[in-house]
């Protein structure tokens, strides 16, 4: 197992611990294990093939997890995770942050923030938790629950369940046979907003990338 420190790191074949520091640190695991952590910064986390554990840090971090199945976290700062290939779980920490999954069955917690969950092409479950966030189910079978806040929940191409939790929120199945739960909260169910809703999500998506 190598550990190294460094601003701009690369990680050999093996299960690799890579810690940054207070600047703006780039790490990438390669093959392997890898555990990598920012630190302080605005860092760059890329786990490349393996499971990884993606550590964001204090900045405004981006993790990309890539192949396998994976555990990122982005901790404190606006950040943009990107789970990657494989079964993921992705949680934002604090902070208004963004969270893609793909095609794997992806777990996306948004935490705190007002916060971006979009599910991709697997059967995923997105969890808003705090903070008015929007969450994307994608072409699968997903699940979404909206949490605390005042939440737009859409659902995707696929058979979906929905439910608002707390808060005001509205929910917009897509396309499929989707059930909706009943949460605590003042929600609407709204179908005839899904197209314009997903149409100018795909963009702001596209943007990340």
């Amino acid at each position: 197992m190598e550990h190294v420190p460094a601003p701009l790191t690369d990680g050999e074949d093996g299960d690799d611990r890579l810690s940054g520091h207070s600047g703006d640190d780039t790490l990438s695991g390669s093959a392997g294990n890898d555990w990598l952590n920012g630190s302080g910064g605005h860092d760059r986390l890329n786990g490349d093939a393996g499971r990884d554990t993606l550590l964001g840090g204090g900045g405004n971090d981006t993790l990309d997890g890539s192949t396998d199945d994976d555990f990122l976290v982005g901790n404190a700062g606006n950040d943009v995770i990107l789970a990657g290939h494989g079964n993921d779980r992705a949680s934002g920490g604090s902070g208004d942050d963004s969270i893609l999954g793909d095609d794997g069955l992806d777990t996306l917690d948004g935490g705190s923030g007002d916060d971006l969950l979009a599910g991709g092409d697997g059967s995923d479950r997105l969890n808003s938790r705090t903070g008015d966030d929007t969450l994307l189910g994608g072409d699968g079978e997903d699940s979404l629950f909206g949490g605390g806040g005042s939440d737009l929940l859409l659902g995707g191409d696929n058979n979906d369940f929905l439910t608002g939790q707390g808060g005001a929120d509205t929910l917009a199945g897509g396309l499929g046979n989707d059930n909706f739960g009943s949460g605590s909260g003042s929600d609407v169910i709204n179908e005839a907003f899904s197209d314009d809703a997903f149409e100018s999500l795909l963009e702001d998506l596209d943007a990340l990338l």
